[in-house]
């Protein structure tokens, strides 16, 4: 895959939840089978969060229950490809259902392997207000 192909399925991941966030519907298994590998596995702040692509689609609900609206900021403010890796910065602009704003900064190495998202290990920052996700591993 080239460059650019890498960085679309990244993308393609941040979009499909700014979506989920404007639509209100869930993602799908569908969703998660064309986004990650069946055995991909994330890690948040050196912890295992989630490992295989359904609990990856829990993940997502996860975030959709916890915060009333989000949205990924794109494109990314840094990116480097080397490998199969995606070494991305990003920020997400969230907001609780109190009302309280938020911006989490995104440090994030995604995998990626045969189109797919295979691997995500993320080190964040939460301002304003924190979410505390569940763990799906």
């Amino acid at each position: 895959m080239t460059r650019a192909e890498k960085l679309s399925v990244v993308e393609k991941l941040l979009t499909t939840m700014n979506t989920i966030c404007v639509t209100g519907i869930a993602m799908t298994s569908e969703q998660a089978a064309d986004l990650f590998t069946e055995d991909c596995r994330m890690e948040l702040n050196g912890q295992l969060l989630c490992e295989g692509r359904h609990n990856l689609m829990l993940h997502g609900r996860d975030i959709q229950a916890k915060l009333k609206t989000w949205h990924f900021n794109l494109p990314f403010e840094r990116t480097v490809v080397e490998g199969e890796d995606v070494f991305v910065y990003y920020t997400c602009d969230t907001v609780a259902h109190d009302g309280t704003q938020g911006r989490v900064h995104d440090m994030c190495i995604y995998s990626v392997r045969d189109g797919k998202i295979s691997g995500i290990c993320e080190v964040v920052h939460f301002g304003g207000h924190r979410v505390d996700l569940e763990s799906f591993s």
